[in-house]
Protein backbone atom coordinates (compact mmCIF):
# COMPACT_ATOMS: atom_id res chain seq x y z
CA UNK A 1 0.00 0.00 0.00
CA UNK A 2 1.22 3.48 -0.82
CA UNK A 3 2.68 5.13 2.34
CA UNK A 4 0.76 8.35 1.65
CA UNK A 5 -2.44 6.35 1.43
CA UNK A 6 -1.66 4.59 4.73
CA UNK A 7 -1.16 7.97 6.42
CA UNK A 8 -4.44 9.22 4.95
CA UNK A 9 -6.25 6.10 6.16
CA UNK A 10 -4.65 6.53 9.61
CA UNK A 11 -6.16 9.99 9.87
CA UNK A 12 -9.58 8.76 8.75
CA UNK A 13 -9.79 5.61 10.85
CA UNK A 14 -7.83 6.66 13.92
CA UNK A 15 -5.50 3.68 13.76
CA UNK A 16 -2.04 3.84 15.25
CA UNK A 17 -0.33 1.75 12.59
CA UNK A 18 -2.42 2.01 9.45
CA UNK A 19 -1.79 -1.68 8.78
CA UNK A 20 -4.76 -3.85 7.98
CA UNK A 21 -5.49 -7.52 8.38
CA UNK A 22 -6.61 -8.46 4.88
CA UNK A 23 -8.47 -11.54 6.10
CA UNK A 24 -10.80 -9.68 8.46
CA UNK A 25 -10.55 -6.16 7.01
CA UNK A 26 -9.82 -4.86 10.51
CA UNK A 27 -6.95 -2.57 11.45
CA UNK A 28 -4.06 -3.66 13.61
CA UNK A 29 -3.11 -1.41 16.48
CA UNK A 30 -4.94 1.15 18.57
CA UNK A 31 -8.61 1.73 17.86
CA UNK A 32 -10.47 5.00 17.68
CA UNK A 33 -12.06 5.69 21.11
CA UNK A 34 -15.44 4.00 21.22
CA UNK A 35 -14.54 2.09 18.05
CA UNK A 36 -16.89 -0.82 18.56
CA UNK A 37 -20.37 -0.25 17.26
CA UNK A 38 -23.36 -2.57 17.12
CA UNK A 39 -23.01 -5.55 14.83
CA UNK A 40 -25.15 -4.49 11.92
CA UNK A 41 -24.89 -5.17 8.19
CA UNK A 42 -24.24 -1.99 6.22
CA UNK A 43 -24.33 -1.76 2.44
CA UNK A 44 -21.95 0.90 1.09
CA UNK A 45 -22.94 2.27 -2.33
CA UNK A 46 -20.18 4.49 -3.76
CA UNK A 47 -18.94 4.69 -7.34
CA UNK A 48 -15.48 6.02 -6.43
CA UNK A 49 -13.37 2.99 -5.51
CA UNK A 50 -11.02 4.87 -3.14
CA UNK A 51 -13.90 6.58 -1.33
CA UNK A 52 -15.76 3.27 -1.11
CA UNK A 53 -12.73 1.51 0.38
CA UNK A 54 -12.12 4.27 2.93
CA UNK A 55 -15.77 4.35 3.99
CA UNK A 56 -15.90 0.56 4.25
CA UNK A 57 -12.79 0.52 6.44
CA UNK A 58 -14.25 3.23 8.66
CA UNK A 59 -17.40 1.17 9.11
CA UNK A 60 -15.47 -2.04 9.82
CA UNK A 61 -13.43 -0.07 12.34
CA UNK A 62 -16.66 0.99 14.05
CA UNK A 63 -17.71 -2.66 14.29
CA UNK A 64 -20.11 -2.98 11.37
CA UNK A 65 -20.26 -5.81 8.84
CA UNK A 66 -19.84 -4.20 5.41
CA UNK A 67 -20.79 -5.09 1.84
CA UNK A 68 -19.61 -2.75 -0.92
CA UNK A 69 -21.03 -2.03 -4.37
CA UNK A 70 -20.11 0.58 -6.96
CA UNK A 71 -23.38 1.54 -8.63
CA UNK A 72 -27.07 2.02 -8.12
CA UNK A 73 -28.00 -1.07 -10.13
CA UNK A 74 -25.55 -3.17 -8.10
CA UNK A 75 -27.09 -1.76 -4.92
CA UNK A 76 -30.60 -2.76 -5.94
CA UNK A 77 -29.43 -6.26 -6.88
CA UNK A 78 -27.53 -6.64 -3.59
CA UNK A 79 -30.50 -5.47 -1.52
CA UNK A 80 -32.67 -8.06 -3.31
CA UNK A 81 -30.11 -10.81 -2.52
CA UNK A 82 -29.38 -9.92 1.08
CA UNK A 83 -31.21 -7.33 3.12
CA UNK A 84 -28.81 -4.98 4.95
CA UNK A 85 -29.62 -3.32 8.26
CA UNK A 86 -28.68 0.02 6.72
CA UNK A 87 -27.46 1.58 3.48
CA UNK A 88 -24.88 4.36 3.13
CA UNK A 89 -25.67 5.74 -0.31
CA UNK A 90 -23.59 8.08 -2.45
CA UNK A 91 -25.85 10.54 -4.24
CA UNK A 92 -23.79 11.51 -7.30
CA UNK A 93 -23.21 8.37 -9.35
CA UNK A 94 -23.28 7.70 -13.08
CA UNK A 95 -26.46 6.07 -14.33
CA UNK A 96 -28.94 5.84 -11.49
CA UNK A 97 -28.03 8.42 -8.88
CA UNK A 98 -28.56 7.84 -5.18
CA UNK A 99 -31.93 9.58 -5.11
CA UNK A 100 -33.24 7.21 -7.82
CA UNK A 101 -31.95 4.23 -5.86
CA UNK A 102 -33.55 5.48 -2.63
CA UNK A 103 -36.92 5.95 -4.38
CA UNK A 104 -36.82 2.38 -5.75
CA UNK A 105 -35.91 0.96 -2.35
CA UNK A 106 -38.81 2.86 -0.76
CA UNK A 107 -41.30 1.61 -3.39
CA UNK A 108 -40.55 -2.06 -2.70
CA UNK A 109 -42.58 -3.40 0.27
CA UNK A 110 -39.70 -5.79 1.15
CA UNK A 111 -37.11 -2.98 1.43
CA UNK A 112 -39.10 0.15 2.17
CA UNK A 113 -38.07 0.30 5.83
CA UNK A 114 -34.29 -0.12 5.40
CA UNK A 115 -32.61 3.00 6.82
CA UNK A 116 -30.69 5.01 4.21
CA UNK A 117 -27.94 7.51 5.00
CA UNK A 118 -27.17 9.70 1.99
CA UNK A 119 -23.53 10.71 1.55
CA UNK A 120 -23.07 13.75 -0.67
CA UNK A 121 -20.79 16.68 -1.43
CA UNK A 122 -23.85 18.88 -1.82
CA UNK A 123 -24.70 20.93 1.24
CA UNK A 124 -27.33 23.44 0.13
CA UNK A 125 -30.69 23.18 1.89
CA UNK A 126 -32.48 22.20 -1.34
CA UNK A 127 -29.91 19.44 -2.05
CA UNK A 128 -30.35 17.95 1.40
CA UNK A 129 -34.13 18.23 1.13
CA UNK A 130 -34.08 16.42 -2.24
CA UNK A 131 -32.28 13.49 -0.56
CA UNK A 132 -34.84 13.41 2.24
CA UNK A 133 -37.71 13.68 -0.25
CA UNK A 134 -36.27 10.70 -2.16
CA UNK A 135 -36.54 8.60 1.00
CA UNK A 136 -33.19 8.97 2.73
CA UNK A 137 -33.43 9.05 6.53
CA UNK A 138 -30.56 11.50 6.94
CA UNK A 139 -27.73 13.16 5.02
CA UNK A 140 -24.01 13.15 5.71
CA UNK A 141 -22.09 15.87 3.88
CA UNK A 142 -18.67 14.92 2.45
CA UNK A 143 -16.01 15.25 3.61
CA UNK A 144 -16.97 14.10 7.08
CA UNK A 145 -15.23 13.12 10.28
CA UNK A 146 -15.35 9.58 11.64
CA UNK A 147 -17.27 10.79 14.70
CA UNK A 148 -19.95 12.36 12.45
CA UNK A 149 -20.38 9.06 10.62
CA UNK A 150 -20.57 7.15 13.92
CA UNK A 151 -23.14 9.55 15.37
CA UNK A 152 -25.39 9.43 12.27
CA UNK A 153 -25.28 5.63 12.12
CA UNK A 154 -26.09 5.24 15.80
CA UNK A 155 -28.95 7.73 15.55
CA UNK A 156 -30.50 6.05 12.51
CA UNK A 157 -30.07 2.51 13.83
CA UNK A 158 -31.26 3.36 17.34
CA UNK A 159 -34.51 1.53 18.01
CA UNK A 160 -37.48 3.85 18.12
CA UNK A 161 -38.77 4.39 21.65
CA UNK A 162 -42.39 3.45 21.99
CA UNK A 163 -44.62 5.83 23.84
CA UNK A 164 -47.16 4.34 26.26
Amino acid sequence: MNPHRVTFLNELTGTATGQFDSASGREYGEKFPGGVGPVAKVLVVEDNEDSREILARQLVHLGYEVTEVGSGSEALAQVARERPDMIVLDIMMPGEDGRDVARKIRKDPKTKDIPILAATVFFQREDIQSCLNAGCNDVLTKPFQLQELKDKLEQILKPAKKTP
